[in-house]
């Protein structure tokens, strides 16, 4: 498998999708590194509805899906400024019950901030009781 991901990588890091997508399609055994390689060139090319499409076909496959893969979707959900998606993947990794961390935190707060959700962003940082310089750069461009 990790040869597969190796060609699926350079695929992608060669903008060459067509070729990457066939990897993809054709791979036996795919693992969060396969999903994570498709979806981060996906998000990045705006490719949201493949994007989502990849992420149902993880949870379909029962594929552990981490904390750090919720925040890499999360925010590049967020980059191609659909805020509700990230909101409602943002709901189904909050019930999965993760320990926040600083990024994560930090990427609530920025899509509470991009729905208007103020209020939610404090109570929801008040919650946490987690500080950092990166967290608190956000609660202050929340305002900015």
């Amino acid at each position: 498998m990790v040869t597969y991901n190796t060609y699926l990588h350079c695929a992608f890091k060669c903008n060459n999708y067509p070729l990457a997508k066939k990897i993809f399609k054709n791979m036996k055994e795919k693992d969060i590194f396969t999903y994570s390689i498709n979806n981060l060139f996906l998000l990045k090319k705006g490719m949201i509805k493949e994007t989502m499409e990849s992420y149902e076909e993880m949870k379909t496959r029962q594929i552990y899906i981490d904390q750090v893969f919720y925040n890499i979707l999360i925010n590049g959900i967020m980059k191609q400024k659909n805020y509700k998606l990230a909101f409602k993947v943002w709901q189904e990794m909050n019930e999965r019950g993760f320990k926040y961390n600083d990024f994560t935190i930090s990427v609530t707060i920025q899509l509470f901030s991009h729905l208007n959700k103020l209020k939610d962003a404090l109570e929801f940082y008040n919650s946490c009781k987690y500080e950092s310089i990166y967290v608190n750069s956000c609660l202050v461009k929340m305002y900015v």
